[in-house]
């Protein structure tokens, strides 16, 4: 198993050097989709962060304002 991972890498950079520009334009990504896909990713994250605030909300009113009362909820455990 060990061998022969060690032999495909060998080969790829034989490969890789015998054609390095094949192996650039292969892995290249166009910028728009790039962009695309940054913004995708940024409003994914911006999201979960809106989702995740609501749930600490309806939990906090689930509670009924007990935090003030109880020093372990006010400060944290």
């Amino acid at each position: 198993m060990n061998r022969e991972v060690i032999r495909r890498r060998q080969s790829e950079a034989r490969r890789a050097a015998a054609k390095p520009q094949q192996e650039i334009a292969d892995r290249a990504v166009p910028l728009s989709l790039y962009v695309a896909l940054q913004h995708w990713e940024q409003q994914q994250q911006q999201q979960q962060q809106q989702q995740q605030q609501q749930q600490q909300q309806q939990r906090n009113r689930e509670r009924g304002g007990t935090a003030a009362h109880d020093p372990v909820l006010f400060y944290g455990a």
